[in-house]
């Protein structure tokens, strides 16, 4: 039990688990309902919508959010770097210069 519970844990997957749900009680509902074929067709078109600007919505979210981290985080470092003594500023652009670096390598 606790290694479905894990799984549907998993980024996404308990959200496509509901809409498949939703998807076939719209279709079986919709026939013990007697609604024509055409209107559950445009129901599930229309959940399937819904779900996928959800799913977009929260991905161009998630990508700004790490944006404003990161440029949250360079902030702070350069504030760093402006108020160390000028004998350490060296030392400290290259410690940056291998942050920065480390972070291209870690968006690829």
């Amino acid at each position: 039990m606790k290694a479905l519970l894990g799984a549907l844990a998993k980024e996404g997957m308990l959200s496509i688990v509901v809409l498949i749900v939703l998807v076939a009680l719209t279709w079986m509902g919709g026939e013990y309902l007697e609604w024509d074929v055409k209107l559950r067709v445009l129901i599930i078109i229309g959940l399937l919508a819904v779900f996928l600007i959800m799913y977009v919505a929260q991905k161009v979210l998630a990508v700004r959010r790490a944006m404003t981290i990161e440029n949250q985080l360079r902030a702070q470092a350069q504030m760093h770097v402006q108020s160390t003594i000028p004998d350490k500023q060296p030392e400290i652009q290259a410690l940056e210069q291998q942050f920065q670096e480390a972070l291209a390598a870690l968006k690829n």
